[in-house]
């Protein structure tokens, strides 16, 4: 039987990060262009009244004198959004003895403005937020994504089956490593590629594969009222390197620079190894 669907999803107010004093805007057309923070903070509401309350002067070259207690006035908003767009196309067919394939097909784009729960997710601009300059890759967009599924009923009860996946890679966010635009703690600038600053989360990592096989058995072992059910399955059998993390830090040049686009470590940037896992199941 061959099914096919479209899924779509647009999601509205969305936690996100916001300056409420922000430096003037700091348009970069040019890799290497850099704001002290000292000349940002110069430019910030609250920097212009509480010099000119106090009758003062912002010097933008050094910090000297009294200074406004505060820079940054960091809180969350509800103003991110988010659109998920998606093609499934199946084929499935089931056997009379119980056995079954089931083979899926995914393509999809997942778009958002912010994904909050994910490092270096600040804007690239505090003042410039919006569709129009922060839009990007969601960092779960997965553009194509096939699963094949099934089972064999062979004989003495036992069943064979497994999944195996093959999947486009996920996406990771390009930032210059550096503070360009001077707005005080945040590393999240991206740099300037081709004339322009690149969209969230352009860099795409390298496709996943895994194949999780199963055999299991239903086993009598008291007349017609208690069975036993084993069940021996393995997951990422052939313990395929799933990277799910890369160094997005291209660098303030015009060039990528080292490391750029390298796996990283540790257990949280890519999936799990070799997984076995054995079980019985009593039926009565």
């Amino acid at each position: 039987m061959l099914a096919t669907d479209y899924v779509g999803s647009h999601t509205l107010r969305i936690v996100r990060p916001l300056d409420l004093d922000p430096p003037a805007a700091f348009i970069r057309t040019a890799p290497g262009q850099t704001r002290t923070a000292q000349a940002a903070n110069c430019t910030r509401p609250y920097w212009i009244a509480w010099y000119a309350q106090h009758g003062g002067a912002c010097d933008v070259v050094k910090n000297a004198g009294p200074t406004p207690p505060y820079s940054v006035i960091q809180t969350d908003v509800n103003g991110g959004s988010a659109w998920y767009d998606a093609l499934n196309v199946n084929l499935s067919h089931h056997a009379q003895n119980g056995s079954a394939l089931l083979a899926s097909y995914t393509w999809s784009h997942a778009l958002d403005t912010v994904d909050p729960d994910v490092p270096s997710q600040n804007p690239n601009d505090p003042r410039l937020t919006g569709r129009r300059d922060e839009l990007g890759n969601a960092i779960y967009d997965q553009r194509n994504r096939a699963v094949l599924s099934g089972i064999i009923a062979a004989r003495s009860g036992i069943r064979l089956g497994g999944i195996a996946t093959l999947a486009g890679g996920l996406p990771y966010n390009i930032v210059t490593g550096v503070n360009n635009s001077g707005d005080t703690g945040a590393t999240t600038d991206r740099p300037v590629i081709n004339g322009a600053v690149v969209r969230r989360n352009t860099g795409r990592g390298t496709p996943i594969f895994q194949l999780d096989p199963f055999v299991a058995k239903r086993v009598r072992l008291r007349g017609d009222h208690v069975w036993a059910n084993l069940r021996a399955e393995a997951f990422n059998v052939l313990n395929h390197r799933n990277v799910v993390g890369f160094s997005g830090t291209w660098g303030n040049g015009p060039a990528p620079g080292r490391g750029f686009g390298a796996p990283l470590a540790g257990v949280t940037n890519q999936l799990p190894a070799r997984e076995l896992q054995f079980s019985v199941q009593i039926e009565f």
